[in-house]
């Protein structure tokens, strides 16, 4: 593996780059995508990079070379992939990336990543709909109030419309996102109620995309994945279905990261 490689990632509304040492993750750092240009890699230089790897919807901007140093331009979808499953040791998962909407991947070692399928739904959704019902355009102070939201004033839950049990179903199962609306419902519900309905339709989507692959796991990756809110209600999805959530570290980073291994497969 080449000894020292750049990744970037430049997304929808983020930038992020990564400086790997044979794999090992040395430094990261996260800008606002219009703040960006190609200067911000100029402290990383001095790190004598052997290769710069740009993926995602920005990267054209990055023309053959940069002071010097090779760029290499990786499909999104194979970035996504590699990084992965090097940040979780796994050879097969369906990976769940998240970042302004999710995109579901297919990634096995060895083998081309495969498109699953995306969704509108996702880091984008958190914080325009928090923007709306909270007047809070701050992710992590909604995720703060969230992590405090009473979700049975927000939704209608099988215990609210059956004293029966039903099999697989607890009675804090949600029936209906944002359909019970309590006249006591206060901010930090209305926020619980929002980040559970991102994180129960990735989750969900995801169930379905690990059935049509026949796996069991399931790697989330991307910026709103590191939030503690958001792994708590996804994994509830595992007590219902048989699939188990991966939150590896520098899940925020994953996309650049899988850019900068995948270069390993270039002879430099």
């Amino acid at each position: 593996m080449n000894s020292r490689v750049i990744g970037v990632d430049l997304g929808v509304s983020a930038a992020k780059t990564v400086l790997l040492s044979h794999g090992k993750v040395e430094r990261v750092n996260r800008v606002a995508l219009h703040l960006f240009d190609e200067s911000n890699l100029d402290e990383l230089i001095p790190h004598n990079p052997e290769a710069i790897a740009v993926t995602g919807m920005g990267a054209q901007r990055f023309g053959e070379a940069y002071r010097g140093i090779p760029v290499y331009h990786v499909d999104e979808f194979s970035a996504i992939a590699a990084g992965a499953l090097h940040l979780t040791g796994l050879a097969r998962a369906v990976v769940a990336s998240m970042g302004t909407g999710t995109a579901f991947v297919s990634a096995s070692a060895g083998a081309s990543a495969r498109h699953l399928g995306g969704s509108g739904v996702g880091g984008g959704t958190l914080l325009g709909l928090s923007q709306l019902l909270n007047g809070q355009a701050d992710i992590p102070a909604a995720a703060a109030a969230a992590e405090r939201g009473d979700l049975r004033k927000i939704d209608l839950c099988i215990g609210d419309v059956t004293d029966q049990d039903i099999p697989g179903l607890p009675a804090y199962t949600t029936v209906a996102n944002f359909a019970r609306c309590s006249d006591q419902a206060d901010s930090a519900d209305c926020a619980r109620g929002l980040f559970n309905l991102v994180s129960q339709t990735v989750g969900m989507l995801s169930v379905f995309a690990a059935r049509a692959e026949q796996v069991s796991d399931v790697i989330l990756v991307g910026t709103p994945a590191e939030l503690p809110v958001v792994q708590e209600l996804i994994h509830q999805v595992e007590l219902l279905h048989p699939v188990h959530f991966h939150v590896p570290p520098f899940a925020a980073y994953a996309t650049a990261i899988g850019a900068a291994i995948s270069l390993s497969t270039h002879t430099l």
